[in-house]
């Protein structure tokens, strides 16, 4: 005998067959109202605070729906996706204990590894910037960086001479462009030159 494909066509009639979903993954899951572009569309939060997505992407097909696990709003990583047919609840209930909820975990530890390198890349990133700007007392940050999350810090010097250095976003590189005397660039290279013969002879 073949399982039985629901057709569900109206707004009501998937919430409905979700809420009964929801009662096969746990007796305190709840659907929750969720808009997605015109599709037939509901929220469907499990008992241990899962929030699932699950919409219908071809209202032709409506035995067929496709369910997202969220993952935190910050998070780099693309939730979790799986298609299911509309068999009976337990089925769909069963794919997503099975095939989503694992996809959901790893997704989860990728998120958060990506997560903490970005705030340590953060961190890196205003350490350098502040490393420049207490090197010199008249050095200032500005706003109007081409490229996006680096921080421009900007030394005026006497006459028409300024050095602005540019922190990239991992905070593990400067560019710096310089208007300077002839004088003056030759006193930056030197230093740089001694600078990097240290860093050679240090053991």
């Amino acid at each position: 005998m073949s399982a039985v494909r629901h057709h569900l066509r109206t707004q009501q009639e998937f919430t409905a067959y979700l809420a009964r979903v929801g009662e096969e993954l746990g007796p305190n899951s709840r659907t929750e109202p969720h808009s997605m572009y015109g599709n037939l569309c509901v929220a469907l939060v499990d008992d241990d605070g899962r929030r699932l997505i699950a919409f219908q992407p071809d209202r032709a097909r409506s035995d067929e729906m496709r369910i997202r696990a969220l993952l935190p709003d910050e998070s780099p990583i693309a939730a979790p996706v799986i298609g299911v047919s509309a068999l009976e609840p337990r089925h769909v209930a069963k794919a997503i204990r099975s095939r989503l909820y694992p996809k959901h975990a790893d997704a989860l530890a990728r998120s958060h590894e990506a997560l903490t390198a970005r705030e340590a890349q953060r961190q890196r990133h205003e350490q350098t910037a502040a490393l420049l700007l207490s090197a010199y007392p008249q050095a200032e940050a500005l706003s109007d960086i081409p490229r996006q999350g680096a921080t421009s810090v900007m030394l005026n010097l006497p006459g028409t001479s300024h050095v602005r250095a540019e922190v990239w976003p991992t905070g593990s590189t400067v560019d710096i462009q310089a208007h300077v005397t002839p004088a003056e660039a030759k006193a930056m290279l030197r230093a740089l030159a001694v600078h990097h013969d240290r860093q050679a002879r240090t053991p």
